[in-house]
C-alpha cells in the first residue's frame, strides 16, 4: 500500500494560526512514527517545484529523512498542475500503480486533491482540521475524513472503513 502524502499537509496558512513557524504540530512525529512503522510506502507528491521541495526538505529535515530524493513527486516532471489527470497518472506511473490505483491513498487537505486522486481510481484521505462539511462538487468525496495529521498512525487502509 502506498501512502502518498501531499506537501499542504504539513503548512498552515497565516490566516489558521495553527503553528507560528509554518508546521502543523502533529505532522513531523506522525511522519517519523509512519517511517518507524514501515507498513506503508510513503511517496510526497506536490504541485510546488523540485527547487522548491529540495528547499522544503532542507528546511524541514524530517522531510528528507522520511521521503529520500525517489521518493519526492513533482508535477514539474510532467507539466500539469494537480488537479490534471496528467498529475496523478505520474504518481500511478511512478509508483508502479497503473494498473492498481486502488492501492495508492492521497492523503490531503485540499478538496481539489481528493477531487483528482478519486477520479484515477485512488483512495483519498482528507485531513478536514477545520470540521468543515465536505461541499466539493467536482466528483467523488474522500474514502476516509480525519481531522488531524497523528491519525495516520493508526491508518490501515485494509480496516478503516
Amino acid at each position: 500500500m502506498i501512502l502518498c502524502v501531499s506537501t499542504r499537509n504539513w503548512e498552515c496558512t497565516p490566516i489558521s494560526g495553527i503553528a507560528t513557524d509554518g508546521r502543523f504540530p502533529d505532522v513531523e512525529k506522525t511522519l517519523l512514527k509512519l517511517k518507524a512503522a514501515d507498513k506503508l510506502e510513503l511517496v510526497m507528491f506536490s504541485n510546488g517545484s523540485h527547487t522548491t521541495l529540495q528547499n522544503a526538505q532542507k528546511t524541514h529535515r524530517v522531510l528528507k529523512s522520511v521521503f529520500p530524493n525517489d521518493k519526492v513527486l513533482s508535477v514539474d516532471d510532467v507539466r500539469a498542475y494537480k488537479p490534471s489527470r496528467t498529475s496523478y497518472n505520474h504518481v500511478l506511473k511512478s509508483v508502479g500503480k497503473m494498473d492498481r490505483p486502488e492501492d495508492v491513498v492521497l492523503v490531503s487537505s485540499n478538496p481539489f486533491d481528493i477531487c483528482g486522486a478519486r477520479s484515477m481510481g485512488m483512495r483519498a484521505l482528507w485531513i478536514n482540521r477545520t470540521n468543515a462539511n465536505w461541499i466539493d462538487q467536482l466528483g467523488q468525496g474522500p474514502t476516509w475524513i480525519v481531522k488531524s495529521f497523528s491519525e495516520l498512525t493508526t491508518f490501515d487502509p485494509t480496516q478503516w472503513r
